[in-house]
């Protein structure tokens, strides 16, 4: 059976240890490296192309969210979890327009983190609840004055809109979005609240009905 290769990359002996103890133990896991400096980190990715890297963004007491932009562009084939003690609220989106897939604080549990792992790994994009309605809420929004209730909706919120107004239930938006299905079922109601709709139905209906008479 094929492994799945991991690469870690921590400036703590004592996190890299754990990490590496945590892979190891799940059944077709295995760290192929490690590295505790970001050039370092750089060289070895390069040369051993892992399936995932584990990066930690304070690397020698200094904060570069630039490696996850680097190892984009060397290994564009690898995936990318952000495992950090750094401020998620400031570093996350930022790691994400990079190109990382998902981003958790050191501060939760091993648990948490296996999960988050197979998220990624799965294909998905992984985040906290707070984290993903902040970067959903930052969107960019028209500079006119809106039209309509939707005219006002957010990039983000739009989107969902639209595949709501497809026909998609929630655990089908969740995959399309790659979100929850939790944290689709809180923006849906945002949702409602923002386009005055009272139930799911009546949303979704005003969506099929806005997307028909709207779109060519």
């Amino acid at each position: 059976m094929k492994q799945t290769r991991f690469f870690i990359v921590d400036d703590h002996p004592m996190v890299r240890d754990f990490l590496v103890c945590l892979i190891d133990g799940q059944q077709g896991w295995k760290v192929c490296g490690t590295a505790g400096k970001a050039a370092d980190a750089v060289q070895a990715v390069t040369t051993l192309k892992p399936d995932l890297a584990i990066v930690d963004l304070i690397l020698d007491d200094k904060c570069d969210p630039g490696l996850v932009a680097k190892f984009r562009q060397l290994t564009p084939q690898m995936r990318i979890l952000v495992v950090s003690g750094s401020d998620e609220a400031t570093n996350a989106p930022v790691v994400m327009r990079a190109g990382a897939q998902g981003y958790i604080s050191k501060a939760n549990p091993a648990a948490k983190i296996l999960e988050a792992i197979q998220c990624v790994l799965q294909g998905g994009i992984y985040l906290s609840e707070e984290t993903a309605a902040q970067m959903l809420q930052k969107d960019t929004t028209p500079t006119t004055a809106p039209r309509s209730p939707v005219d006002g909706l957010s990039a983000r919120e739009q989107e969902l809109f639209r595949l709501i107004g497809d026909g998609l239930g929630p655990s089908q938006v969740a995959g399309e979005m790659h979100l929850s299905v939790k944290t689709v079922e809180g923006y849906t109601a945002r949702l409602k609240l923002k386009l005055n709709q009272r139930t799911a139905g009546d949303l979704r209906r005003y969506a099929i009905e806005w997307h028909r008479t709207h779109e060519p």
